[in-house]
């Protein structure tokens, strides 16, 4: 999976790679402690990340140095996933993530086509 991680209030990002181990729904507690996240639900995913040096795989080969300690964060932070690719002992990783890649969600059930048309 590839999902960025930056520091908070600040645009920068970082990608980086790791494995999904889980998708957790919370419903946050209504109170005011928690501003504006009082009594809204939350989607966090935990994850494995992989050492990388920072590599882009989308460009560069890059292989997995190390797992590192889980980690919690917002499923808004996963941009993609990726392939794992295991031979002789390492594991590379395979983005397919480009300028001409579009992710997104169909809430209506509906596609566009090639042809500008749509289809069910």
């Amino acid at each position: 999976m590839r999902y960025t991680r930056g520091v908070r209030h600040e645009p920068t990002c970082t990608i980086c790679y790791g494995l999904l181990e889980k998708i957790l729904v919370y419903q946050v507690p209504d109170d005011p402690f928690f501003a504006d996240l009082s009594g809204k639900q939350q989607i966090l995913v935990l994850l494995t990340p992989w050492k990388t040096e920072g590599q882009d795989a989308a460009k560069i080969l890059t292989l997995v140095q190390a797992k590192l300690a889980p980690i919690v964060t917002d499923i808004r932070n996963v941009k993609a996933v990726v392939g794992l690719v295991e031979t002789r002992g390492r594991s590379g990783i395979i983005d397919g993530v480009g300028d001409s890649i579009f992710v997104g969600f169909d809430d209506l059930g509906v596609y566009n086509d090639d042809d500008g048309g749509t289809s069910d």
